[in-house]
């Protein structure tokens, strides 16, 4: 279960109207069924990415450094 706090942290990227998204070396299948049972799913509707899709096989990481280069962070 994510810590409670996730949800007004989210809440506040959404007010702000500020982009994030979800990283993850987990399958497709897995975020499915997660991202519903932590009730985070209404927060990631196309914003998922990850590593086999993007064909990362070292680390999501360099995947994600690129993605934040073309986000605009306020």
């Amino acid at each position: 279960m994510p810590i409670d706090a996730i949800y007004g942290v989210l809440e506040q990227f959404v007010n702000r109207q500020t982009l994030f998204c979800i990283a993850s070396n987990a399958p497709h299948e897995k975020m499915a069924v997660t991202l519903p049972l932590t009730k985070l799913d209404g927060y990631f509707e196309n914003t998922v990415f990850i590593a086999l899709a993007a064909n990362i096989t070292s680390s999501i990481l360099h995947y994600v450094d690129d993605l934040r280069q073309t986000m605009t962070f306020v």
